[in-house]
């Protein structure tokens, strides 16, 4: 990897916020630093190649984001209190089993509902952002988005499962992913 990719994720040079790991133990300290899970395992599954890791984290309001870009990742975590999206920037393959589904996605984002489970990952290449975020607070802009017509229970019950928003199925949300991903650039 060479140094000069790492700024095409978002928030993983600003100061302050942002930390290089040379070690599996530290990146997934950040990573229970920064989100509400609680890290089993984690580790890197060449463990004859070097490992490396840029991370970096933000917090606007209830959403926290964790950009991260390195090497692949094998690992487990726990699920606590927040729901999660994985968008992932470069085409590396995310396998997730969160219990006993398994997702296995590269560009299309995952939906991670807010509900105490474990969940087992493998990440050919960490690149990407993981936005945490209390559910409920998609309600009230749902319901500002689709006016005095919503009804809540549809979008309550799609945040209790996990889901691949696939981009190549939808093209709306392939432009949406883009979209997103053009913001992130302004924020930082």
């Amino acid at each position: 990897m060479a140094p000069d990719a790492t700024p095409v994720v978002p928030f993983i040079k600003l100061p302050g916020a942002s930390v290089t790991s040379t070690d599996t133990v530290a990146l997934g300290s950040v990573v229970a630093t920064f989100l509400p899970l609680q890290v089993h395992t984690w580790e890197h599954p060449q463990r004859d190649g070097a490992f490396l890791n840029h991370s970096g984290s933000i917090r606007l309001g209830d959403l926290t984001l964790l950009s991260t870009w390195g090497s692949a990742i094998d690992g487990e975590v726990e699920q606590k209190c927040e729901a999660q999206l994985v968008l992932p920037y470069l085409a590396g393959t995310n396998t997730f089993q969160i219990g006993g589904q398994h997702f296995r996605f590269r560009r299309s984002c995952l939906f991670i509902p807010a509900a105490r489970s474990r969940i087992h990952l493998h990440c050919t290449t960490c690149s990407g952002v993981i936005f945490s975020f209390p559910p409920e607070t998609l309600l009230p802009v749902a319901h500002a988005i689709a006016g005095p017509g919503f009804d809540g229970l549809a979008l309550r019950t799609a945040l209790e499962h996990p889901a691949i928003l696939d981009r190549r199925r939808d093209s709306r949300r392939d432009r949406c992913q883009r979209l997103l991903m053009e913001a992130l650039g302004f924020a930082e």
